[in-house]
């Protein structure tokens, strides 16, 4: 099983990253060329791109799936206001 860390840095991320992630990604390069802008090293740094496909070309579909479900809610978190929790 691959180690990779994914992180939603919403200077790297664009809305049409946005739009990618809520349309749905079809095929398996595309879906390796959209993670690439997520994937940071073991320190937090954002890895070259040759070195940023080796990452994710190890990951499993486990991995992809989980990952991608993670980075949803990360975008989520960050994109949408809490709730105020008042009436």
């Amino acid at each position: 099983m691959a180690t990779i860390r994914l992180e939603f840095d919403p200077d790297r991320v664009t809305i049409g990253d946005l739009v990618k992630m809520e349309e749905g990604i079809e095929t398996a390069s595309d879906m390796r060329n959209f993670l690439i802008k997520f994937v940071v090293d073991e320190d937090g740094n954002v890895p070259g791109k040759k070195k940023a496909l080796a990452m994710i070309d190890k990951m499993t579909v486990s991995e992809i799936t989980d990952s991608i479900g993670k980075l949803g809610e990360m975008a989520k978190d960050e994109i949408v206001p809490p709730t105020s929790g008042g009436s």
